[in-house]
């Protein structure tokens, strides 16, 4: 017996590796893929086209469908009260009146009253713009 280790034991941690590799794989694959099996490889059936219509004529078919749809949008002001809210929009009472709960519990003075008064001061101006972005969608929603 000699001093080295044998090859035959490098043999072996390699391919223990390379099967746990391909172990590993099978599974990540199978979860990937849903346990249900190997259906879920089928490519799905394409139903067949439709055929054309007949007539062509533009006058007797109508007018066009619309193919695009361009929303309005919003106006700077209220784009910037959302951001400060951090709404999305358009939205509704009910979400502007969470997001400014979400938003003034942030800025609670009494979260910062152990915070240098340079930061005090500035939440207290952050809420001031929380209050006013609040009270924009209040007399927007009421004005509708």
């Amino acid at each position: 017996m000699s001093n080295g280790t044998d090859p035959i034991v490098y043999w072996i941690i390699g391919l223990g590796f390379v099967g746990g590799y391909f172990l590993v794989s099978f599974i990540m694959n199978k979860m990937k893929m849903g346990f249900s099996g190997w259906k879920s490889h089928e490519t799905p059936e394409v139903p067949p086209p439709k055929p054309e219509s007949p007539i062509s004529n533009s006058a007797v078919a109508g007018p066009p469908p619309i193919r695009s749809f361009q929303p309005v949008s919003p106006d700077p002001e209220e784009q910037r009260f959302a951001r400060v809210l951090n709404l999305d929009l358009p939205s509704t009472p009910s979400q502007v009146q969470e997001a400014y709960n979400l938003a003034l519990a942030q800025y609670a003075p009494e979260k910062l009253a152990n915070l240098a008064p340079e930061i005090q001061k500035l939440a207290a101006e952050r809420r001031r713009e929380i209050i006013a972005a609040y009270e924009f969608f209040q007399t927007r929603q009421s004005g509708q």
